[in-house]
């Protein structure tokens, strides 16, 4: 860039202030493009909003991403600097964006460590709850039962209602589901069943390490019970129970209760309902797309049990490399955070699988 600095002295050595001007505002341009630079993007989480706009929190670049529903890539907020600094669009900095989601009025709710950061519609960013992780009490441990103070969290998933309350899995104080209210609030909700629920035979288990979390329109929870391998509800009157529909059909690690057992869950990590109440869940560890119908049938939506790569195509010919978050969008399509291939990928409504285009701006969104 000095080197360009001199030339153009030479070369416009009588030049007017105008062509100075113009001469600056390209070299501002082109330095921001260059502390930009994105080599590849780690989308550890994925949301859509009504209008196809699709947000990606990218753990690696410190960013989160928007995509327009023409295809053009955008940086919402994030320096591309690790921080915690609020502000607006670009002049913000994310520690470690993993997951998203997004309300009503499409502000975007960001899991940033030990925070949630709130990124309005124009891009300006604030801390929504939490504590920073450096400033947590040095006796923390993400993996003990160690009780620090409420405010505390390691959230993991993220889930925003039509009220503005969020929901996060929460792996501080064991394994937690939280509920923040609009105004900071923070409460828990149930984190087992209840023992007297007859064919529920783990209904009383704990949650362990819970990752994904999704809502319904009547106010039920779904949650990712990622180290059990389980899926769990929790209903609008806070009882949780560990079912995939609404028969109570139990889908667990150990295959010894017959067929449908057979068909286990390794390590779900992202959920997402579509319009018609169907589940679809990405089970990371076994590289495969699930869908759970209303009626409790569940199938291999994409992908090959234990088989790990980057394929696109029919269903099951397809390949994933530890899919993470989950969203469905207005049409139902099926967006996958492919963490191990850095790439998003979709799943179409006749099941063919391709992967996410865009064309990326380096200029900040707003």
């Amino acid at each position: 860039m000095r080197n360009l600095i001199q030339k153009f002295k030479k070369t416009h050595s009588r030049s007017t202030p105008l062509t100075w001007i113009l001469f600056v505002l390209f070299f501002i341009s082109a330095r921001f493009a260059q502390s930009h630079e994105i080599k590849k993007i780690d989308p550890s989480g994925i949301a859509i909003d009504s209008s196809g706009n699709i947000y990606i929190a990218d753990s690696f670049n410190c960013l989160v991403w928007k995509i327009n529903p023409k295809g053009v890539m955008s940086i919402l907020a994030g320096s591309g600097a690790p921080g915690y600094i609020n502000g607006k669009g670009t002049a913000a900095s994310f520690s470690q964006p993993s997951n998203l989601a997004i309300d009503s009025a499409g502000s975007v709710y960001v899991i940033d460590k030990t925070l949630i950061r709130k990124i309005k519609s124009d891009g300006t960013v604030s801390t929504f709850a939490g504590t920073k992780f450096t400033e947590l009490n040095s006796s923390f441990d993400l993996h003990t039962n160690h009780k620090i103070g409420l405010n505390e969290i390691r959230p993991m998933g993220i889930a925003v209602d039509a009220s503005g309350n969020v929901f996060i899995t929460d792996w501080s104080n064991g394994s937690q589901i939280r509920k923040i209210s609009p105004a900071g609030v923070i409460s828990s909700l149930p984190n087992r069943g209840n023992a007297t629920e007859g064919n529920q035979t783990f209904c009383n288990t704990p949650l362990q390490s819970p990752v994904g979390i999704a809502l319904d329109n009547a106010g039920n929870i779904y949650i990712a019970d990622t180290w059990n391998g389980l899926i769990r509800k929790i209903t609008n009157e806070n009882e949780m129970s560990t079912l995939a529909s609404s028969k109570k059909i139990i889908f667990v690690r150990s295959p010894s209760k017959g067929f449908e057992f057979a068909k286990t869950f390794g390590l779900p990590w992202g959920i997402a309902l579509d319009s018609s109440k169907n589940i679809y869940v990405s089970d990371t560890s076994e590289n495969i797309i699930l869908k759970i119908t209303p009626k409790g049938t569940l199938t291999t939506l994409a992908g090959k049990f234990r088989v790990r790569g980057m394929k696109n195509g029919k269903a099951t010919s397809a390949l994933f490399n530890m899919p993470k978050s989950i969203a469905v969008d207005t049409s139902g399509n099926i967006y996958v955070a492919d963490a191990g291939n850095n790439l998003i990928r979709i799943i179409n409504k006749s099941g063919v699988v391709k992967t996410l285009s865009a064309s990326v701006t380096l200029a900040p969104n707003n």
